[in-house]
C-alpha cells in the first residue's frame, strides 16, 4: 500500500499526484500486474476522485466507514 497525499495546498493542482500515479502504472506494467487498485477515497475528495477517473480507473465499490463517511474504491484494469 502506498498512501499519496498531497497535503500543501500551493502544491495542489500541479499535476503532481497525476505524474505520481502514472509513474505507478508504467511500474505496475513493467512488473506484469493485472490491476491496480485504490482502496479508499471519501465521496467529498472530488478532486482525487477526478484523478483517478482521468487515469481510466473505475469505481468498483462504496463503504462508508466507522464514522459513516462515505469512500468508494477504484480499480484500474492493466490487461
Amino acid at each position: 500500500m502506498i498512501p499519496i497525499v498531497i497535503g500543501e495546498k500551493m502544491f495542489r493542482g500541479k499535476g503532481i499526484g497525476k505524474r505520481v500515479i502514472e509513474l505507478i502504472i508504467k511500474r505496475a506494467i513493467h512488473l506484469n500486474w493485472s490491476s491496480i487498485k485504490v482502496n479508499k477515497i471519501y465521496s467529498y475528495n472530488s478532486a482525487s476522485r477526478k484523478l483517478f477517473e482521468a487515469l481510466r480507473f473505475v469505481e468498483v465499490s462504496t463503504k462508508f466507514d466507522e464514522k459513516n463517511r462515505e469512500y468508494s474504491s477504484f480499480q484500474l484494469l492493466l490487461r
